[in-house]
């Protein structure tokens, strides 16, 4: 048995400080151990170097540094816990370090598992546009454009697509249901620590369109894991990732959540402490979250059990 959780976030460019700050008394009071993950960043001088040179790379070194020495120190398997677009980065990751640490992960529970990232990041795009059709018209005809002329994953379009997305003062907002529980993490990102930090954003994930790792699969996962989707996230789309999940996972179980977004652990917080965390850990108090998974070979996609 485990009671310890492994948290990397999304981004790239972002952070752990709002589920540390939300999830991390409720875990503590229960006696789960969470270690939440921080990426390279210059705006944390007190965590691992950011460099813009390599920069993918220098955050799979960071995260694998820290979650071998979280586990070295607990000397107990770990349930991974990945948001976003850290589900895609940490997937070769996973498997590295499962081959070399048999018993490194109890689980794998990926959060709304950003595997289609040209899709995940054009869905923002087109989230923008619909903001700026109301707010800046102009932004939205120039942004529309760049999406209808085909950008790919990161070209220069879509990074230029992003430097006008990220002006969109109500894009944040699509990424929750609950606006009480979207001001809730906001309070915990005041500090500039917690800020976006767009420099790794952009150094991240063109260092990672440039990378053959990204999602490179040695071979099908079979350790125990959970995918969890919002069912009202614009962002991250079930079934742009279903066909990916089934060729690369034996054992997983698939679960789509009522009233939440694309934050779903921070959106419905109540339903991700009953029912998505692991049965060992105290805070689950029911049976949602089973070891006993389907099998990819065997069942068809569109009837991955959700709930």
């Amino acid at each position: 048995m485990s009671n310890a959780i492994f948290f990397v976030h999304g981004g790239p460019g972002l952070n752990s400080y709002a589920e540390k700050g939300v999830l991390g008394p409720l875990f503590e009071s229960a006696g789960v151990k969470t270690y939440f993950w921080n990426e390279p960043s210059l705006l944390r001088q007190d965590g691992d170097g950011f460099k813009e040179d390599g920069a993918y790379l220098n955050w799979v070194e960071s995260l694998q540094k820290h979650l071998i020495q979280f586990y070295q120190e607990r000397s107990q398997p770990i349930h991974l816990f990945a948001h976003s677009f850290a589900a895609t980065a940490c997937l070769s990751l996973v498997q590295k370090l499962a081959q070399k640490h048999p018993q490194l992960f109890a689980s794998l529970t990926f959060i709304a598992p950003a595997f289609n990232l040209e899709e995940t990041y054009k869905n923002i795009l087109r989230l923008a546009v619909l903001d700026f059709k109301e707010t800046n018209p102009y932004k939205a005809d120039k942004l529309s454009v760049l999406l209808e002329e085909g950008c790919t994953f990161f070209d220069s379009a879509m990074e230029e697509g992003f430097e006008m997305a990220f002006t969109d003062e109500l894009l944040l907002s699509h990424y929750w249901c609950d606006l009480s529980q979207l001001q809730k993490a906001v309070s915990f990102l005041t500090k500039p620590e917690a800020q976006i930090d767009l420099k790794s954003f952009f150094a991240v994930l063109r260092d990672f369109s440039n990378s053959t790792e990204g999602l490179a699969v040695r071979k099908k996962v079979a350790i125990p894991t959970l995918f969890v989707f919002g069912e009202k996230d614009p962002v991250v789309l079930e079934s742009q990732t279903t066909e990916f999940i089934k060729n690369t996972f034996l054992n997983y179980k698939a679960m789509s959540c009522p009233n939440a977004s694309h934050y779903v652990h921070l959106d419905n917080i109540q339903l991700f402490l009953e029912n998505i965390l692991p049965k060992d850990l105290p805070l689950n108090k029911s049976s949602g979250y089973s070891v006993e998974l389907v099998s990819s070979q065997s069942s068809d996609p569109a009837e991955m059990p959700t709930s």
